[in-house]
């Protein structure tokens, strides 16, 4: 007759050389974590070796196309004087030509309406002459 003890002891004994029945398992933690530390480390040491890269590729003024690093522009005393002149006679012929415009003065006239408002009405003639008529009629 088999006791209890002959099953526990046949139990003990499947458990500990074959480990028992083990389950399929989706996650290894052990394996994830590696995988995860080998990813990290590729990803960072590749955005380190762009970076790098590209630091010294633009720390130098040589590699961007139309500036020279190392030249220093000469101060030339005749240019300068050129172009001086040449904003002085531009400054010249302006304010030339903003003295020679006629000065068109503001008329106000009053005006009133049925309801016996009073309204204020600015009237800017086309000439100077036609101006100082129209006040000379007002006048009058």
């Amino acid at each position: 007759m088999i006791r209890k003890i002959d099953i526990l002891k046949a139990a003990r004994s499947i458990v500990r050389h074959n480990r028992g029945y083990r389950l399929p398992v989706l996650i290894h933690p052990q394996r994830d974590w590696w995988i995860g530390l080998i990813l990290f480390g590729t990803l960072t040491l590749g955005g380190s070796l762009f970076l790098a890269r590209l630091y010294f590729v633009n720390q130098s003024l040589e590699g961007i196309v139309g500036v020279e690093g190392d030249t220093v522009p000469r101060y030339r005393e005749e240019v300068v004087t050129d172009v001086l002149a040449l904003y002085a006679s531009r400054h010249a012929a302006y304010q030339a030509a903003l003295g020679a415009l006629p000065l068109a003065p503001i008329v106000e006239v009053a005006t009133t309406t049925p309801t016996t408002a009073t309204t204020t009405d600015v009237v800017v003639p086309s000439a100077p002459e036609a101006a100082v008529e129209e006040v000379e009629a007002l006048l009058n």
